[in-house]
């Protein structure tokens, strides 16, 4: 398995967009959705059936391997397919139970359905260096969630075309004054910061304030200018996200207009010119962008609305039915109590403990898992479950992180002591083998003497002898008296009163 690094050009731009599409909260992260393992694998009880309606299985960790081993991919063609054929699969093998109404089935081939067409959205983007030039046979437009498309020019369009047509009119979700922003609002402002880098500083001077020429007016029906966009979107005048794109390109098309005129002999308008130029590229990007990832999560709320409500009929349905069954068993014990002369009391008959009921809320959001909506705090039986288990298995991940940090400290802490000692006891023999050394030589060296001289050369004790020269002969010693201190007494002082 090869890392990033060693990737060609068109095996990195590919692993760029499979680590895109693994960060949609759908396919990366999601515990409702699985389409990182091979579906026998996961669910052994339908190995035989899947197998019979799935003729080539796929899954995104075995294309992800196959790209990584290298040598299996040719072409970033081969790549998108196999992705693709991961949703496809699961749109065909739950059509038949979305048909028949199952909830599971339904789910998966809604959710797969999108998928293929985010994917396609996704992949078109982020291999555009790689497409081929089709332009000149464009056909009919391709739009929708298709199980194969080529890696052209056209469908670049087209999948383009189709985000547009998704986002651009779409209303915006406004928020209260002194609530937090919506997920809209926040897309807005990326927008509109995506023109402030510190990088692009000194070509925006000429598009941030209202400042204009004279004559201005004479060639531009309509001013507009960064800083009045920021504003409009905090006292929420733009109702929809084509208003606010339609303005921030109108900053450039003015420039460019007015700019054009005049660009050959004025150096201003020169500079102008090439900064709008410049900044309407940079804008373009940014709105491609906000087409893709603004359009996935309408066309997701979208369906995830259709989930929930799918959930809400079925629990509705299942609650009816109990209804209907406590009533039939109760009739049935009143027509056996009849023969009997005993009255039957509700109590007696078995009902469940809690009802199955589904919370009013509007929609399901992956990505913010914190709904601070006001609404019903009524929780269903799978909500407190689901609750309770996220909580046990938080506990779970807590308790062995911090196993594995104390086990990693413990272990660092025994290897830096470990160390330490073999250094103290390293260092230990090496001043030994010093002293030694030492040692040896001045032996060597009072023996050199010894033989020239014929004296005994004179060494002064070292500190650790001086003990044994004590009571050595010839010594002169010191003499020290030691007397004892003298008492003095105290006088009392008698008091004589006359």
């Amino acid at each position: 398995r090869r890392q990033h690094k060693e990737l060609q050009s068109w095996e990195g731009a590919c692993s760029r967009f499979f680590r895109e599409l693994k960060r949609h909260p759908w396919v990366g992260s999601s515990k409702r959705f699985v389409f990182d393992a091979p579906v026998p694998m996961l669910h052994p009880e339908i190995k035989a059936v899947y197998l019979n309606t799935i003729k080539s299985p796929m899954d995104l960790t075995t294309a992800e391997c196959k790209l990584l081993q290298g040598g299996i991919y040719k072409h970033p063609q081969e790549f998108v397919d196999d992705v693709a054929l991961v949703f496809a699969n699961a749109v065909t093998f739950n059509k038949s139970g979305d048909e028949q109404g199952d909830p599971t089935s339904c789910a998966y081939f809604d959710a797969s359905r999108h998928l293929l067409r985010y994917t396609r959205w996704l992949s078109l983007e982020y291999l555009s260096a790689f497409l081929f030039d089709d332009s000149q046979n464009e056909g009919e437009r391709q739009t929708g969630p298709l199980p194969h498309w080529k890696l052209t020019v056209s469908n670049l369009n087209d999948s383009r075309y189709e985000m547009e047509n998704v986002v651009f009119k779409q209303l915006l979700d406004k928020s209260e004054d002194g609530d937090r922003v919506t997920w809209m609002e926040s897309e807005c402002e990326k927008l509109l910061k995506s023109l402030r880098h510190q990088t692009d500083q000194k070509r925006m001077t000429f598009f941030i304030r209202e400042e204009y020429p004279l004559d201005y007016d004479q060639y531009i029906k309509k001013r507009v200018w960064w800083m009045g966009c920021e504003t409009k979107l905090k006292e929420w005048k733009y109702d929809t996200f084509g208003e606010l794109i339609s303005d921030l390109r109108l900053i450039f098309e003015n420039a460019l207009k007015y700019n054009g005129r005049v660009k050959d002999y004025d150096t201003t308008s020169k500079d102008a010119y090439e900064s709008a130029l410049h900044m309407s590229g940079k804008l373009e990007v940014a709105i491609q962008k906000l087409y893709l990832t603004a359009g996935d999560r309408i066309e997701r709320e979208k369906i995830e609305e259709i989930i929930l409500d799918r959930e809400a009929e079925i629990a509705q349905r299942a609650e009816e039915e109990e209804e209907e069954r406590i009533r039939s068993e109760l009739l049935k014990q009143r027509e056996r109590s009849r023969n009997s002369g005993v009255e039957p009391s509700r109590s007696s008959i078995a009902t469940p403990s809690l009802k199955i009921r589904r919370a009013p809320r509007r929609d399901l959001d992956f990505d913010n898992p914190f709904d601070d909506q006001e609404g019903s705090h009524e929780q269903t039986e799978m909500e407190v479950i689901n609750k309770q288990k996220n909580i046990y298995e938080k506990q779970l991940r807590d308790r062995a992180l911090g196993f594995n940090v104390t086990k990693n400290v413990g272990i660092r802490i025994y290897h830096n002591l470990f160390w330490r000692s073999q250094a103290i006891g390293w260092s230990k023999d090496v001043s030994e083998r010093i002293q030694q050394t030492l040692a040896q030589q001045n032996i060597e060296v009072n023996a050199e003497k010894l033989m020239e001289t014929g004296e005994e050369p004179k060494c002064t004790p070292k500190p650790s002898l001086v003990a044994s020269l004590l009571h050595s002969s010839g010594r002169s010693q010191v003499k020290m008296a030691l007397s004892k201190p003298v008492k003095r007494k105290n006088k009392r002082k008698r008091l004589f009163l006359g």
